[in-house]
């Protein structure tokens, strides 16, 4: 994936990929959205080990912030849930306590699913059928928004993804946002 063409738009993942701020002080006060309901991110099992509703919400905002096809955001960054109601800037910095940058670039399936590969890559089994949760906490696990796909956990590392719907262009790209810490914790 060293090829990857990344595109001129660099973002700074506010804590939360859910607003895009200017350098100003958070304040406690800013209404700055709202949550229907509670979006648990770190409830059990957890962004590091499964899909969440705040993963997916981040997802959805970073790809929506970006214009890009679609979103991986590393499960580790969300530390807390983010509870029902209007929703401040300063809960936000509890969910995303850490600034991320974020990175649009365009990349083929193949490595879009080496990206994914490197997010599932630590989850294993207890048991036959059974999630190992502690052993599978990782923070690299994807957060997705724009595509969904099917992994095996019995299989070997680098082949545990079976299925990959993304919406690709003609050239055979999509544009993808994600995290610079992502790119780069995998190899990119």
């Amino acid at each position: 994936m060293r090829g990857m063409k990344r595109s001129i738009l660099l973002l700074m993942l506010l804590p939360a990929a859910i607003v895009l701020s200017s350098v100003n002080a958070f304040s406690a006060a800013v209404v700055c959205g709202y949550a229907e309901d509670l979006l648990a991110g770190i409830n059990a099992p957890g962004s590091e080990v499964s899909e969440t509703a705040l993963g997916d919400a981040a997802a959805d905002a970073a790809r929506y912030i970006s214009g890009a096809d679609a979103a991986i955001i590393p499960g580790g960054d969300i530390r807390a849930n983010l509870r029902g109601g209007d929703v401040t800037e300063t809960m936000l910095e509890a969910v995303f306590p850490e600034g991320k940058t974020l990175v649009l670039l365009h990349v083929t399936e193949a490595e879009l699913r080496e990206l994914l590969e490197y997010g599932v890559s630590h989850t294993v089994y207890s048991e036959p059928e059974i999630l190992d949760v502690e052993r599978s906490s990782w923070a690299y696990f994807p957060q997705v928004s724009g595509l969904s796909f099917s992994y095996d956990i019995s299989a070997p590392v680098g082949g545990r993804v079976s299925g990959l719907e993304a919406g690709f262009d003609a050239d055979g790209t999509l544009a993808l946002v994600t995290t610079q810490e992502m790119l780069t914790a995998a190899g990119n």
